[in-house]
C-alpha cells in the first residue's frame, strides 16, 4: 500500500524505506519484509511478499500496547465491510506478542498526490468511488472518522481506495478527539456525538485542497460560493451538521449535476456472489461468545457445524476464522486435510494429520473444515481416523491445543455414504454438535440492512420475508435480489423503497431452482448433467468430455457463472488438479431430471477410470 507523505497533515511522516543493510527483521511468519514505507506513533506500514507471491501491506505495532485493541478491532471491522473501494483484509496475527494486521497492497498514491491538476471533470469519478464507499459504511452505521488524504489511496487507474480504518466507530457516538485536527469536524472538537455527516464534512476539506491547494479556513472566511462547486464544500464544510448534506450518496449526486457525468451511487445488494461476500454475520451472536470461548479454553475440541442450505454455515465459519486469529490461534482452512497445508498438496492425508498433531503441542491450533458432506468416503475415513487420535490426546498446557471443526449439511451426507462416518465422529468423548438453526424474525431488519444498506422497507415486510425463507439468510439473499430484479423493491430518493403493494413475492427456493433450471443454455445443462455423473472434475476433464459433444467445451467463464451468479455449482481445490467442480447440492441433481445420455457418460468414465487404472499399473511396474 503505497503511501506518501500528506503535504496538509503534520501527523504523517514521509514514508522511509529500509536499507539493505539495516539491522531490521526479513521476516514476519510467512511474510518476507521488502520494505518499510510509513511510521507513525503506534506502529509502522511495510511493504511484503506474502507466501502465494502477491504484494501486501502489512500494518504491526511497535509494541503490545493497548492500540492491540484497536488493530484487532480493525481487523474486525474489515472483514464486515468488504466493498470494490475498501481494501481487503487478508489477515491478522501476532510476533513476540506484537500484533499485526495484513491488506492488500494498493500500488499507487494518496488522493492529492496522484490528482493534483486533476479537473473537476477528471477528479469526479474517482471522489464517487470514495463516496461509495463511505455510503456503504454509513448505511450500516460505521463511521471512518479519519478520512484524509493519507487514507485515501487512487491507483493507476483512477479508483480510489478507503484505508486505515483504526478510528473507525459506530455512528451516534461521541466524546474522542482523536484523528487528524485539520479534517475533524467541529462536533468531535466539541465532544458531541457524530453521525455520517461528520465524515462528510472531511470529504469538504479534502474538495477544498484538491481544488485549492490548501487547507480551507477554520474562521469561515473560504466560505463566498461563486460556483456550484464552492457551494457544495461551504455546505459539506458548515459547523452546524443540520445543513450538509445527509448521504454521501447525495454528494455524489450533487457532483453529478455540477459535471453533467453521470456518476454511479452506492445502492448495496451485490449482482452476484455467495452470502459471505454480500453481508457481515448478523444474528449469530450466541454462537461467537461460544467459539470465543472454546478458543480461550486450554483443551482439544472437535465440533460439528450441522446446517441446512442456506443457513450460512460457510459465512459462520469465515468469522470464526477471524475470532480465533485475533484470539493469537493459528488457523487453518480447507475442504479435506491435505488442502490445509501450503507444501501438502502432494503429501498423504496421514501425514499432514501428524504435523497438525505436532503443531498442537506447541501453539493453539484451530482447524475449519467446511463441506465435509462432500468428501470421499476414502477421504472421511482418514479424517475420522485422526478425529479419533485427537479424542486419545491427553490435556494440552495453556495457550495450546487443537481445536477442529467440520461444517457440513446432515441432509446431504447420505448422497456420499457419510452418514456413518459423521456418527462414528459424534460418538467421540471430545466432540460436540453446533445445531446452525434459522435467524430470530427480529435478525431480518438488521439482515436486510446489511445486505440493502438504505432503506424503508416496512416491518410487515421483515415478517413476511421471514416466514418465506424459513430464516435462512442465503434465501433471503436469494429473495431479495428476485424483488430488485422484478422491481419490487427500488431505488428512490436515496433509498430502497417498496414499488409495489402488496409485495409480488418470488415462488417458493425450490420453485426459483426448477426455473433457474430451466432457464440454463444448453452448454450449462450439460455441464451439470456431466457432474451429475462424476461427483467432481476440474475444468480440463469437463472440456476432454465435452468437446466432441452438440454444446461444445466450456470456457471457465462458464462454471464461474455457474457457481457465482446461478449457484448450481461448488468450487473447491484439490491436490494436482486445481479448482474442481461440483453440483451445489443434492435438490439440483434430482431437479435436473432425465438423461438421455447418462448410459454413454457412464461409459465414457468407466473407460477414462480403466486408462487411468492400466497407467497406474503400467508405472508401478516400472517403479
Amino acid at each position: 500500500m503505497a503511501r506518501p507523505s500528506d503535504p496538509t497533515s503534520s501527523s504523517t511522516p514521509a514514508p522511509a524505506a529500509v536499507p539493505d543493510d539495516a539491522p531490521a527483521a526479513t521476516r514476519i511468519d510467512d511474510y518476507e519484509i521488502l520494505e518499510r514505507v510509513g511510521e507513525g506513533g503506534f506502529g509502522h506500514v511495510l511493504r511484503a511478499r506474502a507466501p502465494d507471491g502477491r504484494v501486501v501491506a502489512i500494518k504491526r505495532l511497535h509494541d503490545a500496547t493497548a492500540a492491540a485493541d484497536e488493530l484487532a478491532y480493525e481487523f474486525r471491522l474489515l472483514t464486515r465491510l468488504r466493498h470494490p473501494h475498501i481494501v481487503a483484509v487478508l489477515d491478522f496475527g501476532f510476533t513476540d506478542g506484537v500484533p499485526y494486521l495484513v491488506t492488500d497492497w494498493i500500488e499507487g498514491a494518496d488522493i492529492v498526490t496522484a490528482c493534483r491538476g486533476w479537473p473537476l471533470r477528471e477528479l469526479a469519478p474517482t471522489l464517487a468511488g470514495m463516496l461509495r464507499a463511505l455510503e456503504h459504511m454509513h448505511a450500516r452505521g460505521v463511521l471512518h472518522r479519519d478520512l484524509k488524504p493519507h487514507n485515501v489511496l487512487v491507483d493507476a487507474h483512477g479508483k480510489a481506495w478507503l484505508i486505515d480504518f483504526g478510528l473507525a466507530g459506530l455512528a451516534g457516538r461521541g466524546g474522542s478527539r482523536s484523528g487528524t485536527p485539520a479534517y475533524a469536524p467541529p462536533e468531535r472538537l466539541l465532544g458531541r456525538p457524530e453521525d455520517p455527516r461528520s465524515d462528510l464534512y472531511a470529504v469538504g476539506v479534502l474538495l477544498h485542497v484538491l481544488l485549492h491547494g490548501e487547507l480551507p479556513s477554520r474562521d469561515g472566511s473560504h466560505r463566498s460560493p461563486a460556483s456550484p462547486i464552492e457551494a457544495l464544500i461551504a455546505r459539506l464544510l458548515s459547523p452546524n451538521p443540520a445543513d450538509r448534506p445527509r448521504t454521501a450518496n447525495a454528494v455524489i449526486e450533487a457532483l453529478g449535476e455540477i459535471t453533467g457525468l453521470a456518476l454511479e451511487t452506492e445502492r448495496g445488494l451485490p449482482d452476484r456472489g455467495p452470502l459471505s461476500n454480500a453481508t457481515g454475520l448478523v444474528g449469530r451472536r450466541r454462537e461467537l461468545a461460544w467459539f470465543r470461548r472454546e478458543v480461550a479454553a486450554a483443551r482439544h475440541r472437535i465440533v460439528l457445524v450441522e446446517a441446512a442450505a442456506g443457513m450460512g454455515k460457510s459465512q459462520l465459519l469465515r468469522a470464526f476464522a477471524a475470532e480465533a486469529t485475533v484470539g493469537r490461534a493459528q488457523v487453518l482452512t480447507g475442504r479435506h486435510l491435505r488442502e490445509l497445508l501450503p507444501e501438502s498438496a502432494a503429501a498423504a492425508a496421514d501425514d499432514v494429520a501428524d504435523q497438525l498433531l505436532a503443531e498442537a503441542a506447541h501453539r493453539r491450533l484451530v482447524v475449519l473444515l467446511d463441506d465435509v458432506h462432500r468428501l470421499e468416503p476414502d477421504e472421511a475415513e482418514r479424517l475420522l481416523g485422526w478425529l479419533t487420535r485427537i479424542d486419545m490426546l491427553r490435556r494440552p498446557r495453556p495457550g495450546r491445543g487443537l481445536l477442529v471443526v467440520l461444517a457440513y449439511r446432515p441432509e446431504e451426507l447420505a448422497a456420499r455414504g457419510l452418514e456413518a462416518h459423521v456418527a462414528r465422529a459424534r460418538a467421540l468423548g471430545r466432540t460436540r454438535r453446533l445445531r446452525l438453526g434459522p435467524l430470530a424474525p427480529a435478525d431480518m431488519a438488521p439482515l436486510v440492512t446489511e445486505l440493502l444498506g438504505r432503506h424503508t422497507l416496512p416491518p410487515p415486510f421483515f415478517a413476511a420475508l421471514h416466514e418465506r425463507t424459513g430464516g435462512r439468510p442465503a434465501l433471503a439473499l436469494d429473495v431479495l435480489r428476485t424483488l430488485r430484479t422484478g422491481g419490487a423493491i427500488a431505488w428512490s430518493e436515496g433509498a430502497w423503497r417498496l414499488a409495489h403493494d402488496p409485495v409480488p413475492w418470488p415462488p417458493s427456493p425450490e420453485q426459483l431452482l426448477v426455473q433457474q433450471l430451466e432457464e440454463l443454455a444448453p452448454l450449462e445443462r450439460e455441464v451439470l448433467l456431466w457432474l451429475r455423473c462424476a461427483g467432481r472434475a476440474s475444468l480440463s476433464e469437463l472440456r476432454a468430455w465435452m468437446k466432441g459433444g452438440e454444446t461444445g467445451a466450456p470456457e471457465r467463464a462458464t462454471l464461474e457463472r455457474l457457481v457465482h451468479e446461478h449457484r448450481l455449482l461448488a468450487v473447491s481445490r484439490a491436490p494436482g488438479r486445481g479448482a474442481v467442480y461440483a453440483l451445489a447440492n443434492d435438490r439440483v441433481a434430482e431437479l435436473l431430471g432425465d438423461d438421455p445420455a447418462a448410459a454413454v457418460r457412464h461409459d465414457v468414465l468407466a473407460a477414462e477410470r480403466r486408462h487411468e487404472r492400466r497407467r497406474w499399473l503400467e508405472h508401478a511396474a516400472r517403479g
